[in-house]
């Protein structure tokens, strides 16, 4: 279960224009969120830009601010039906899965291109950070353990030497790769091969806000 401190608690407002519409959420982040609190804000306020954008919706230019103990993040959004989408997708949960290939009748998930798939039993629950660098003009995500996390890698990781596994994040493969002797003692999940470091980037922001903060709307009666 994350674990969200109430100290922490800001919140995201999406202003329509239409109509004086507004929609507020909150943003409670998790304990190991907290640590990094200012990096999650940005971090949220470029997540919920892009998907605006991705729904076809003008963002223009979200903009997180700082209101005494707690923030704003303020978005424009014109189109009601599209103000509700984005919501819904914000408030949508989030899951990441490491992955062991596995046959049918032990697979828990099924992959039309590369068969099935195992748990292994790390999940987003483990993450502590994802970080995006380039090398050789692409990407790459490092994702870094929990301390409770880091354990059950390396045990993954020395129990299944020679077999594929595979990075699920909400049910879909994004990377995949052989164990080799020199994962081993492997302390982080590194992702390599991504086509851009752009991409990389978003791909680290959907972890991080991902795995460490919640939206939840307001009720009604507490909408300004």
């Amino acid at each position: 279960m994350k674990r969200f401190a109430p100290s922490l608690v800001f919140v995201l407002l999406l202003a329509g224009c239409a109509a004086g519409q507004e929609t507020d959420l909150t943003l409670s982040f998790s304990e190991t969120g907290n640590t990094r609190a200012p990096e999650l804000l940005e971090a949220a306020e470029r997540v919920a830009t892009r998907r605006l954008e991705s729904l076809g919706g003008p963002a223009r230019g979200a903009r997180a601010l700082q209101e005494g103990s707690g923030a704003v993040l303020r978005l424009t959004v014109r189109d009601p039906a599209l103000r509700e989408t984005l919501v819904r997708e914000l408030t949508s949960p989030f899951s990441f899965r490491l992955m062991m290939q596995a046959p049918r009748e032990q697979a828990t998930l099924w992959n039309d291109q590369f068969g099935g798939f195992a748990e292994t039993g790390i999940t987003e629950k483990d993450i502590a950070w994802a970080d995006a660098g380039m090398q050789d003009e692409t990407g790459f995500v490092v994702i870094s353990l929990t301390e409770e996390g880091l354990p059950k890698l390396k045990q993954v990781f020395r129990e299944n030497m020679d077999k594929q596994i595979g990075v699920f994040v909400r049910d879909r493969l994004m990377s995949r790769k052989l164990v080799t002797e020199d994962d081993a003692e492997n302390s982080v999940i590194q992702i390599d091969g991504i086509p851009s470091p752009t991409i990389a980037s978003i791909f680290a922001d959907d972890v991080v806000v991902g795995t460490h903060v919640t939206f939840r709307p307001l009720p009604v009666e507490e909408q300004p």
